[in-house]
């Protein structure tokens, strides 16, 4: 039985999926820092039904309340706020969506809200401008960043930023005891749109898999996490290339998180080759826990993953990424050398990020 006083609530942004087949990367993240969380008994996730859930947690599927006029995040904060009057909260943690922090704390000043941001706030409606981002701060119990650079650009024109704005790195649970076998094969998984790089990253092994026969390259992802239809003249330019290069190269679309880790297990080089300030990249992350050699644009939050990790490129260019990619293929002890990096030198355990999650809780609860 929950203890009321310690009760947390996990708000998911109605885009993403609590579920095996269709999980989004906050959905993951999620789930992998609860699999950890001396909290988990005491921690119920909010979201939109999902056919079968993640096994081991709460779950608790909310329809969003008057989405016509309030919108699908703010009518799934409703149909959360109306289930909590029978379900004492101890503290809310929201993910990724200040209009619904913000619909909450109006609504109950006494509500312990944390927000968890997974993406520049300064991109957000309600976070833009410094002084939203102050109102918000004096309102939060706590602010959590996936990166320092996350936080950096929360605090952007704050001037007294308080104690509650706090990095809590997205993790991954290192499965393998040892490094895991390499075939020649390049990886990219990701969502196929053009702020994550597929294009550049297509124009990379155009130039250089011609040179080396014996390697090949998998795209894994589609436009939306989990949406085999939603494919648009982006993504199918991104086919059409990968087919002509068939069979070096493979397109293989959105698959479940367990398939995408076993082919980061197996790529000897990951490329991150992502055009927009990367919050912090799931998949860049991935392919450390995996051992991979790790090629990387030096965007958003990528260098504290990448640098002294992987090799980090300069330019968000497909010329630049084939020059790295050719450099690391046709160097096997540069490869090699990048590999023993990311395996040695891996911060992103989660859980030990768990655990630093579950102490910045305790802070919260114990306020």
């Amino acid at each position: 039985m929950m203890d009321s006083h310690r009760n947390i609530a996990i708000l998911l942004p109605h885009a993403e999926r609590f579920a095996p087949a269709h999980a989004g990367a906050i959905s993951l993240c999620v789930r992998d820092a609860l699999a950890h969380s001396r909290f988990v008994d005491d921690i119920t996730v909010y979201g939109r039904p999902v056919d079968t859930p993640f096994a081991g947690f709460h779950f608790q599927p909310l329809q969003p309340v008057g989405a016509w006029f309030r919108g699908r995040n703010r009518g799934l904060a409703e149909a959360f706020r109306i289930l909590a009057r029978d379900r004492p909260v101890g503290m809310v943690e929201v993910h990724n969506r200040p209009q619904v922090f913000d619909y909450l704390a109006r609504r109950d000043r006494r509500l312990k809200l944390a927000l968890h941001l997974h993406n520049d706030p300064t991109d957000m409606a309600g976070l833009r401008m410094p002084a939203e981002r102050e109102a918000l701060l004096r309102r939060a119990s706590a602010i959590y960043c996936v990166s320092d650079y996350v936080r950096r650009r929360f605090l952007q024109g704050i001037s007294d930023p308080g104690d509650k704005v706090h990095v809590v790195y997205n993790g991954i649970d290192r499965s393998w005891a040892e490094p895991p076998d390499k075939l020649p094969l390049v990886l990219f998984a990701g969502r196929i749109v053009p702020e994550k790089g597929a294009h550049l990253f297509i124009e990379a092994v155009e130039r250089v898999l011609p040179k080396f026969p014996e390697w090949r390259a998998v795209l894994l992802g589609g436009r939306r996490h989990g949406d085999p239809e939603s494919g648009n003249s982006y993504e199918t330019d991104v086919r059409r290339r990968a087919a002509a290069m068939a069979p070096c190269v493979d397109f293989l679309g959105f698959r479940p998180h367990d398939e995408v880790m076993l082919l980061m297990s197996k790529a000897a080089i990951v490329m991150v080759p992502s055009i927009w300030p990367e919050p912090l990249s799931r998949a860049a992350v991935e392919a450390l826990a995996a051992g991979s050699a790790l090629i990387a644009t030096d965007r958003g939050g990528l260098p504290e993953v990448a640098r002294s990790r992987g090799l980090v490129v300069n330019q968000a260019t497909g010329s630049a990424l084939a020059e790295a990619l050719e450099s690391v293929i046709a160097g096997q002890d540069l490869r090699s050398r990048l590999q023993a990096a990311a395996w040695a030198d891996y911060p992103f355990d989660i859980a030990n990020l768990s655990r630093h999650q579950d102490d910045l809780r305790e802070i919260v609860l114990m306020r």
